[in-house]
């Protein structure tokens, strides 16, 4: 073997090394992007070309067994707003919660824009790939603070909990709980005409409905 064969193969070997150590890394950091995703993350990739006019509306289940066909419009922290397209009794506008949704059932489509663009190149010096993006101010509006701005403006509303359906104005708005003043859903807060109060736990919302 003459020396320059000898170089060639030893740099042929190196290349090959180097290639199957980046095709390792890659692997490494796809799985750890993947790792990273939240349902949260998974329903507003899902639903990012909601605006193509064929775009197919996003089913999901939620855990009290109901499914819904919905078109997200807006995501927050553990929420997002949608129109509500099936069934007929709940269509309309609502805000679901991410922590009652049992399961999606997406479109082969759908399937793969919930999984994000998948890591295509190193960028050791630059990790920015591998973190999820920049928040805005609506990613880190929490459920509560929606509920307490409906309190405010007396928006009726139906409550989809695992007791039921109950509708009525949000009188206020805890920590953790919210007051239902309960009256019939076509009619103003008047106090002549609320049933009860209700003190429901927020974590047992699932859909609120807006009237």
């Amino acid at each position: 073997m003459t020396l320059e064969n000898f170089f060639a193969d030893v740099e042929e070997q190196l290349t090959q090394e180097l290639e199957a150590e980046i095709r390792d890394q890659l692997a490494d950091d796809e799985r750890q992007r993947l790792a990273r995703l939240s349902l949260r993350d998974r329903i507003r990739l899902m639903s990012g070309s909601r605006r193509v006019a064929d775009s197919p509306p996003v089913q999901l289940r939620l855990k009290s067994g109901q499914r819904l066909s919905v078109s997200p419009v807006t995501h927050g922290r553990d929420w997002f707003a949608a129109d509500i397209l099936e069934p007929a009794d709940v269509v309309g506008h609502a805000l679901v919660s991410i922590a009652a949704i049992a399961a999606l059932i997406p479109t082969p489509d759908q399937l793969q824009r919930s999984l994000g663009d998948p890591v295509t190149s190193l960028s050791r010096d630059d990790e920015e790939s591998l973190r999820p993006p920049k928040a805005r101010l609506t990613d880190q509006i929490g459920l509560p603070f929606v509920l307490r701005d409906l309190s405010r403006r007396r928006k009726p509303v139906e409550l989809h909990t695992s007791q039921g359906i109950c509708a009525g104005t949000i009188d206020r708005v805890g920590s953790d709980h919210l007051d239902l003043a309960v009256h019939a859903p076509d009619q103003m807060r008047r106090a002549s005409g609320v049933s009860e109060v209700r003190i429901v736990a927020i974590s047992d919302i699932a859909l609120v409905r807006l009237l």
